[in-house]
């Protein structure tokens, strides 16, 4: 019985380890653009500080990657050629400090607007499922936001904005 105990219990070890390695590939993955991706805009970084050390701050940055789609019907798939979309993504990291540590951040009233003609046609996209805006927690690590994809087109805008942000308090 004991050897089949250390025998599960390496079992598990081994599996937790996997685990692991499998979240850290993840975690370095979603830290840097894909090969195919692009910083399509840098907003910067919003920050305000309370006067003892403590900040709110989160970067944004929108990126584009080009996809090349294939028609999924089988039919049509003999007869029409692969075409192209681009795929808008907006992220925000959190940069706020609490205690002298980097922490997550909380937005409330957050809201997502594209821009199809340079300042022409600002639409909010989330304004149907978050008529009131949403909220969201921000890790200190890039966090997607929202994407869209369209045909490829010149010109197009990405934006956020929110109502409030405060960094988290809680300590681990």
């Amino acid at each position: 019985m004991k050897k089949l105990s250390r025998r599960k219990k390496r079992i598990i070890q081994r599996i937790v380890i996997v685990l692991i390695l499998l979240s850290m590939a993840l975690f370095l993955r979603g830290q840097t653009l894909a090969p195919n991706q692009k910083l399509h805009q840098d907003f910067g970084t919003w920050m305000i500080e309370d006067g003892q050390g403590n900040k709110v701050a989160i970067r944004a940055y929108a990126t584009v990657e080009l996809i090349t789609q294939y028609p999924t019907n089988s039919y049509v798939k003999q007869s029409l050629e692969p075409y192209q979309i681009q795929r808008y993504e907006l992220y925000l990291v959190s940069k706020s400090v609490y205690l002298g540590k980097l922490t997550s951040t909380w937005i409330y009233g957050s809201r997502v607007f594209i821009d199809f003609n340079n300042g022409l046609g600002k639409i909010e996209m989330t304004a149907e499922q978050f008529p009131d805006g949403f909220i969201l927690s921000i890790g200190t690590e890039p966090t997607l936001v929202y994407w869209y994809e369209i045909e490829p087109v010149l010109g197009l805008g990405m934006y956020v904005t929110w109502n409030n942000a405060v960094y988290e308090t809680r300590t681990r």
